[in-house]
């Protein structure tokens, strides 16, 4: 019981703080609508 309390627990807090890169050629004006939005999206999500 104790080991799948843990590998539960390492497997939620990898979940939590992974997240998706932003990937590929992006553009503004298109993909976003003004360079403060592309700003917050490599901000929030990273580049990969």
């Amino acid at each position: 019981m104790k080991k799948r309390f843990s590998l539960f627990l390492t497997v939620t807090l990898i979940s939590l703080l992974s997240f998706g890169q932003l990937t590929g050629i992006k553009t503004i004006p298109g993909d976003y609508a003004s360079l403060t939005l592309a700003i917050a999206a490599l901000n929030n999500s990273g580049v990969v």
